[in-house]
């Protein structure tokens, strides 16, 4: 699979799944986060996104595989 732009209705559905699978920033436990504008190729051949905690630059980074349900439902499949 190859990275993939996202429009910015595909961002706002990847931060609704992050919020339903209750992924949270590891630095400072904030519960909403942003997702990145690209997705990525993973291990394993599926894609990923990077969510993004708009408190922290450095440490606010998180990974969110998406898998074959989460690719139809942000409308990547």
């Amino acid at each position: 699979m190859r990275m993939q732009t996202l429009s910015e209705e595909q961002r706002g559905r990847v931060e609704e799944l992050a919020r339903e699978k209750g992924i949270t920033c590891r630095s400072c436990g904030a519960e909403i986060l942003e997702s990145g504008e690209r997705t990525r190729p993973l291990i394993g051949g599926t894609l990923g996104v990077d969510l993004l905690c708009p408190n922290h630059v450095l440490d606010g980074r998180r990974e969110l595989p998406l898998s074959d349900g989460d690719l139809r439902r942000v409308g990547l499949r």
